[in-house]
């Protein structure tokens, strides 16, 4: 009795012991990133998320220093989907950085560099360096069971690849970024698992590591197909998108959504939100608002303060298009509030980039008492490309000659010249990076002219 005693009380102390020197979570590993998010003069954010609770940090230092700099350690967690937000400080304006990614203390190891560049600090009148952006939008990854029965809505993800060997400063996402299906509305979960699917492929990894991303969204990442404000699960796909990106801010304290403005070197971006406040088409026309009045009020305000060449304002829908039911065009109450806004305030510099319709094009405005103002919708990335268009859209009077690419493609913004005489080129550009269109717009074209 008493041998079995003290096997008993052997076998009870090693169980305490166990329990209490075990770790709390087991050994993450990475899904995905690390992404660089919203980066200012003096600052960034690193994305990254895990499969399970893990420690993680970023390392980073000055290009071709060997003075290391760490953001804190935070531990991801289910209630975040598993993503942390790393922030970096003491940065230097217009500044090449490198960083690592420690796990668990341990640095994770990539076929490729990570890095991200700075902006300058700018005022109005001084000269900013030449720079370039890249763009797209509809971004479609194919389930298994689509595959099995041979249907290939999404193309190649090698568009990527060639992306992330642009020379781009930042990339910036014009909406449906993922596809929800119809089975992932239905609850939060299956919402987090596309997100994570299309986050997670490898293609896109050196892409996020390597410049800045920036991101708005649209239909299809905020809900079912042409979805409005009465989307059920909302404010599950607002959680989602401010757990999957890094923008610098999202909507107001005080009145939810994803818009937001950033600069970089000189020019102003304004990330607009057309869905949690978009209105169904129903609703009369003398009622039926997208952006709603409070970001409306946010964006002329923004537009207002703002002293730069160029303002992108970035929209979901196709702005100026008549011949869809998705566009900004059909919500008259707001559209022409806008309008009518850069008109009578003399909002010079005014260029709308938007995504969502499956192909892209350049389309022009011209009202009298204002400069031409331009619409560039740029789409798709991997999703299937237009292939049905009636025939006035086909056939738009106002959309720039030999600007319609019915292909995957991305989109490039390259600023240029010296102050006040910068130049905006537009192009869109194959998923091998070879050049379809070009448009050239001088700072001096988005001129208001002066009253004889």
């Amino acid at each position: 009795m008493a041998l079995n005693f003290l096997k008993s009380s052997l076998w009870k102390t090693a169980l305490i012991s166990l329990l209490f020197t075990s770790p709390v979570w087991a050994e993450a590993d990475l899904i995905a990133g690390p992404m660089v998010g919203h980066t200012d003069t003096r600052s960034s954010q690193i994305w990254v998320q895990t499969d399970e609770p893990g420690k993680v940090q970023i390392e980073y230092w000055l290009k071709g220093s060997s003075k290391l700099m760490r953001s804190p350690e935070m531990l991801t967690s289910e209630q975040s989907w598993y993503t942390a937000l790393l922030p970096l400080s003491g940065l230097e304006p217009n500044q090449n950085y490198e960083y690592r990614l420690l796990l668990d203390g341990v640095p994770i190891k990539k076929d490729y560099s990570l890095r991200f560049h700075t902006p300058i600090e700018w005022a109005p009148g001084q000269t900013a360096p030449d720079f370039e952006v890249i763009t797209g939008s509809c971004y479609y990854v194919n389930d298994e069971w689509m595959k099995m029965l041979g249907i290939e809505y999404g193309g190649p993800l090698q568009i990527f690849t060639t992306m992330e060997k642009h020379p781009a400063d930042f990339m910036l996402w014009l909406g449906d970024n993922i596809y929800l299906a119809p089975l992932d509305v239905s609850n939060r979960w299956r919402m987090n698992s596309r997100y994570r699917k299309q986050r997670s492929q490898t293609l896109i990894q050196p892409l996020l590591g390597r410049m800045p991303q920036y991101a708005i969204w649209d239909d299809h990442d905020f809900g079912p197909n042409n979805s409005t404000k009465n989307f059920p699960l909302k404010d599950v796909s607002l959680e989602l998108f401010k757990a999957y990106w890094a923008n610098p801010r999202y909507g107001l304290l005080t009145e939810n959504g994803t818009w937001s403005r950033f600069r970089w070197n000189d020019i102003d971006f304004f990330l607009t939100d057309g869905r949690y406040y978009r209105d169904a088409l129903k609703v009369p026309e003398d009622q039926r608002r997208m952006l709603g009045s409070v970001q409306m009020a946010w964006l002329k305000n923004e537009l207002k303060a703002s002293r730069s060449p160029f303002k992108m304002v970035v929209v979901g829908s196709p702005v100026f298009n008549p011949y869809y039911d998705e566009s900004f065009a059909m919500y008259p109450l707001e559209y022409q509030e806008l309008l009518e806004f850069i008109r009578q305030e003399k909002i010079e510099g005014v260029v709308f980039l938007s995504g969502d319709r499956h192909h892209s094009d350049l389309h022009v405005l011209k009202l009298p008492g204002v400069y031409t103002l331009y619409n560039y919708t740029n789409s798709p990335l991997t999703s299937s490309p237009t292939k049905i268009m009636n025939s006035q859209e086909l056939n738009d009077p106002e959309r720039v000659p030999g600007t319609l690419v019915k292909e995957r493609n991305y989109g490039v913004l390259k600023f240029s010249g010296p102050a006040g005489q910068r130049v905006l080129t537009l192009e869109t550009r194959d998923g091998s990076g070879k050049l379809f269109w070009a448009h050239e717009i001088k700072e001096e074209d988005l001129r208001f002219q002066p009253t004889p």
